[in-house]
């Protein structure tokens, strides 16, 4: 498909930039300290010791985009030291740059430049050094040099981040004093420039803005130092706010409810699948879900290789057990947990109703013994937890860690002995269930069990959102993000310093317990591994700080200011097919200070009646209820009224408004410009195709052709001669076609047009006259199909079929 090619060449354009980044990444290996003896230089690209091409005037100074490579061994670092001459687009004067080189000895040096001069667009040039333009002077602006470089790679979202944070430290150490970082309020230092991405707002428009607002999950307390005398954690209060009154929405139901969810704790997150195909379905197309909506809670797992881990961990590969297991053998699926953590470490439950659950527990613990026996240190133990007898399947490091154990008709696997512990305990009735909660209610009553196209059903209850902004989880996470970094900090040691066996570490960091360094890394007997960290829920948090009980305090508060009344869940349905992926989430309330509140108050009072928004097979469409009543809308078209003194501007407007970018070979057309580098040339031709459409529900014909009429006259009044307006017919309905005249042509491109077609059923508008015929089809089409007739019956005219266009004489 076309939009594949496209997304294609959009990913490889990501691509580029990141093996960018990576490469920048190499280039930069070896100690944070020149070693003694080594010589430098720290010029300009200006300067004329530096042999070179002629040089574009500007660059993307940001590090891993742009950088420089040396022949042979030694250092270079590409800087942007101009920062108050940057302009606006992000670039930097080229001359002014920075080159930074250290050498182990003077010699002729030859190196290249990799240079991005614009959006999609670099060049590589040679350049060169005489052997006489080093030397021992220059050791501390290239120590300043280069820790302004690391400290650039500290802030950007890139892999490595311990590593340069480690080598920044060394550099610092180096000079002997404090550096001035960067300053963070300059809105155009690279180093903390934030733009707004493609994901932010396709997250705007799948709900994984809401879900992100809601969770707060970027809102991590500051560093929490455990100060002082220890505090309860139980005498710290956490969230006040009110929760939903769900009793007059709820009233009635009975919707087929997921047998899984009486087994699981009512304060934890849970995803349900109506079958382990859509649990595979799932993991194979979340990387296509990405950022806005499982990214919003799930920290990011879907780059990290979260799969590959947990599939280790509990053994269960999922394309192994798929090959092992009948569509009958297991009935539904559940995966939940105590917190979203997944990249950095969290326990995981995967739940399945079986049909015998006696022969899928047998058919597990061959699995995971098959997955993890080859593993160095795997271990066999069977215990009784709670009543229960489980099998654990384990290795020292828990890259091995499976806990198996039946649940009546329900087979439970996790890496976690605390999460079946509340596992156990929803069983025997002391923790309360999932199932039990009105707004679980709610949602499976809104997202029916069983429909078609359900691939998955995430939801997250009230008592978990509030457990999550709790004391014990928030202070949870501070200590483990301090926690991680030291980690790092250590595994970053022993890439210059391995060791061959484990030693315990005589200083450790503070916190950490006993630290064993390993040829594999570090551990900490408290927080685990850099690559699984000790999930929050096995944290010892019964007392904390007065520091963390401050600082969590303030957090609290700060949080609670963004709720007007009453706090409440999120649930997100997912429908995952070959040609599509459709995201449905209910976030009930929104926070305060959404960035929804516009478009919240745009629909507010409005309704999408089925059918309505001209729906389609398309690229991408977005329908939005509309209250042309709105103060909103009022507000912000208060010019239209002046302009149309004698009519209320948006009268005609009906219930709805969408907007839909279609498939069309446009797309592929547009790859190959992008290929040829021919991009302005191909929207001088194409302005005329670009598949985009707008469609608004009219509620009175009558008042639409009056706004028409008046636009029309008022374009006609201040700006005479400039466009032409001819009506064209298809399949027996007109529609009008703006074009400029030639008088025109030197401000737009001459084939540039915009089709509308009027009627009772909506006001369709677009540039592509093939597009609007296609929506004049569907209109049609509906209009035969509520009819009750088909097309070729006389009882209407053949979609598709073109009438003799009608006068080029003006009309409305």
């Amino acid at each position: 498909m076309s939009w594949d090619r496209f997304v294609i060449k959009a990913c490889l354009v990501g691509a580029l930039l990141g093996g960018l980044a990576t490469t920048a990444a190499a280039l930069d290996e070896g100690a944070g300290a020149p070693a003694d003896g080594d010589v430098y230089l720290v010029t300009t690209l200006s300067d004329p010791r530096v042999l070179r091409e002629a040089l574009p005037e500007t660059f993307d100074p940001s590090p891993g985009v742009s950088y420089a490579a040396l022949d042979g061994p030694g250092r270079v670092y590409l800087l942007d030291e101009a920062t108050l001459s940057r302009r606006r687009d992000g670039l930097a004067p080229l001359a002014h740059a920075t080159l930074a080189i250290r050498l182990p000895a003077a010699r002729e040096l030859h190196g290249r430049l990799f240079l991005s001069v614009e959006a999609g667009a670099g060049v590589a040039l040679d350049f060169g050094v005489a052997a006489s333009s080093f030397g021992a002077g220059d050791r501390e602006a290239f120590l300043e040099a280069e820790q302004r470089h690391l400290h650039a790679l500290m802030q950007r979202d890139v892999p490595g981040r311990a590593w340069w944070r480690h080598r920044h430290a060394a550099a610092v150490a180096a000079l002997g004093r404090d550096v001035t970082a960067p300053d963070p309020n300059d809105p155009w230092n690279f180093a903390f420039r934030r733009e707004t991405t493609d994901d932010d707002s396709l997250a705007l428009f799948t709900g994984g803005r809401a879900v992100a607002e809601n969770l707060q999950l970027d809102r991590m307390l500051p560093a929490t130092p455990t100060d002082g005398d220890a505090l309860a954690l139980a005498g710290i209060a956490g969230i006040v706010t009110p929760e939903y009154d769900w009793s007059a929405l709820v009233a009635g139901l009975d919707p087929a409810t997921d047998p899984l969810a009486a087994r699981i704790p009512e304060d934890q997150h849970a995803v349900f699948f109506p079958s382990f195909a859509a649990l595979t379905t799932l993991v194979d197309r979340v990387r296509d879900l990405g950022g806005p909506v499982v990214g919003a809670v799930a920290d990011a797992a879907t780059d990290s290789g979260v799969r590959a881990r947990l599939e280790r961990q509990l053994g269960l590969s999922l394309d192994a057990f798929a090959a092992l297991l009948g569509p009958g053998q297991i009935r539904s699926v559940a995966v939940t947990g105590s917190d979203p953590y997944l990249r950095t470490g969290t326990d995981v439950a995967v739940l399945f109703e079986a049909a015998d659950a006696g022969m899928l527990h047998a058919l597990l613990l061959v699995r995971v013994h098959a997955s993890g026996s080859q593993t160095p240190g795997f271990e066999r133990t069977e215990l009784t937890v709670d009543g229960a007898a489980v099998m654990h399947l384990a290795t020292p490091d828990r890259s091995v860690d499976a806990w198996l154990a039946r649940l009546d008709d329900a087979v439970v696997v996790t890496n976690s002995e605390a999460q079946l512990r509340r596992l156990l305990a929803v069983e025997r009735g002391e923790l309360g269930a999932l199932a039990d909660l009105p707004e679980y209610t709610f949602f499976r009553d809104r997202y029916p069990r069983g429909a078609d196209g359900e691939t998955a059903l995430l939801v997250l209850s009230d008592a978990t959102i509030r457990r999550w902004c709790g004391p014990g989880w928030r202070i949870g996470a501070s200590r483990r993000t301090r926690a991680a970094a030291a980690l790092a900090d250590l595994q970053a040691r022993l890439v210059e310093a391995p060791v061959s066996e484990a030693r315990v570490l005589d200083d450790p960091p503070p916190g950490l317990g006993v630290v064993t360094l390993t040829p594999a890394g570090p551990t900490s007997s408290v927080y685990g591994t850099p690559a699984f960290l000790t999930p929050i829920l096995e944290l010892d948090l019964e007392r904390v700080s007065p520091s963390e009980a401050e600082l969590y305090g303030r957090w609290r508060d700060s949080y609670q200011r963004n709720w007007n009344g009453v706090f409440d869940p999120i649930a997100v349905r997912l429908d995952i097919g070959p040609e599509r992926i459709a995201v449905d989430t209910t976030v009930r309330p929104l926070i305060a200070s959404s960035d929804y509140r516009e478009l919240i108050a745009l629909s507010s009072g409005g309704q999408i009646a089925p059918g309505a928004g001209d729906p389609h097979d398309s690229l991408l469409q977005w329908t939005l209820a509309l209250d042309p009543a709105s103060e909103w809308l009022t507000r912000e078209t208060s010019m239209l009224d002046a302009l149309f003194p004698d009519l209320d501007a948006l009268s005609w407007v009906g219930s709805c408004v969408s907007v839909f970018v279609d498939d069309s070979p446009f797309w592929d057309d547009l790859a190959d410009a992008l290929e040829r580098d021919e991009q302005s040339e191909f929207w001088e031709q194409a302005f005329d195709r670009i598949p985009l459409g707008l469609h608004v529900e009219v509620k009175s014909n009558l008042l639409l052709t009056s706004f028409l009429v008046g636009v029309r006259a008022l374009i006609e009044q201040s700006a005479p001669g400039m466009l032409r307006w001819e009506n064209g017919a298809w399949a027996g309905e007109t529609y009008v076609s703006l074009r400029p005249t030639a008088q025109a042509f030197g401000e737009t491109p001459e084939n540039a047009a915009v089709h509308y077609v009027a009627s009772g059923q909506g006001l369709l508008v677009t540039p592509d006259l093939g597009g609007l015929r296609d929506g004049i089809d569907r209109r049609v089409a509906r209009r035969l199909a509520a009819a009750g007739t088909t097309a070729g019956t006389g009882a209407a005219p053949t979609p598709g079929a073109e009438t003799q266009p009608a006068s080029a004489a003006p009309s409305a």
